[in-house]
């Protein structure tokens, strides 16, 4: 049922006019291990990993950041979400978030990986 909630939600919230671009693509590392490509397809709303990691469904876009939930069809007592900061004014690098929401109420937040946005 939460799942049915939130892809309601995204479907909402999610807006493909608020970026121009139809894919995104982000090298993204945590804790300076070596990086891994990220795709995103935001015409689909779907994003996929090249080291063989789970892929991802879209819940939110923003010329900011992007929340992705981690498809995970094993584990039904957790939602992960992951954030990826788009970098602006300049910035070489943003933000890459790791939050896991378990059905006991436990909630955990990893704050240290980075992405860098590719060239699609």
């Amino acid at each position: 049922m939460i799942r049915n909630i939130f892809a309601v939600i995204s479907i909402l919230i999610f807006s493909p006019t608020i970026l121009a671009e139809e894919i995104m693509k982000f090298s993204c590392s945590w804790e300076k291990a070596k990086p891994i490509n990220i795709t995103v397809d935001l015409k689909n709303r779907v994003g996929s990993r090249d080291d063989g990691g789970m892929n991802y469904r879209i819940l939110k876009v923003t010329p900011y950041a992007l929340w992705m939930e981690v498809v995970d069809p094993i584990d039904e007592w957790k939602f992960k979400i992951q954030m990826i900061e788009v970098p602006t004014d300049g910035a070489k690098a943003g933000r890459w978030v790791d939050t896991v929401h378990s059905t006991t109420g436990w909630v955990s937040s990893i704050d240290g990986g980075v992405c860098w946005k590719k060239s699609a």
